[in-house]
Parts: structure tokens; sequence; C-alpha cells
């Protein structure tokens, strides 16, 4: 299970930045979000899913890419 994913100096990617499916704080009474959250405990949720978006040339594709090169690694 991928909770965070930090990449920095990897192809677009000079400064380091993070993937994360630690869910925001949300009110408990917000029932529109509760099916993608998963509570661990008290202090940690995590998402189901996310979704990556942007611009063109924003490095969408490359933390992909990065990901996968991390499963190579490993």
């Amino acid at each position: 299970m991928l909770i965070e994913f930090s990449v920095g100096n990897y192809l677009s990617f000079k400064n380091n930045v993070t993937f994360s499916m630690v869910a925001a704080k949300i009110p408990e009474n917000n029932d529109k979000f509760s099916s993608n959250i998963c509570k661990i405990d008290e202090e940690l949720s995590l998402l189901k899913s996310a979704a990556i978006y942007g611009g063109n040339a924003s490095g969408k594709s490359n933390i992909a890419t990065a990901i996968e090169f991390m499963k190579w690694v490993e």
C-alpha cells in the first residue's frame, strides 16, 4: 500500500515533490467523501483512490514513471 511517495532530482523534478494518500481532516457529518476514506486509527485516515491532474508538461506522467522506477528498484 502506497501511503506517501517523494521524489526529487528525477526527470522533470528538480526539487522534492510528495504524493500523499493521507486524507485531510473533514467534518464528521460530511458523508460526501466518506466512501473514499479508510480510517486506520484516530489520527490516521487514508484515501482509497486519488487522481493526479494538472496542465500540460506539469509532471503528471513523470510522477507515475518515478513510482514505476521505484517498484523496479525494489
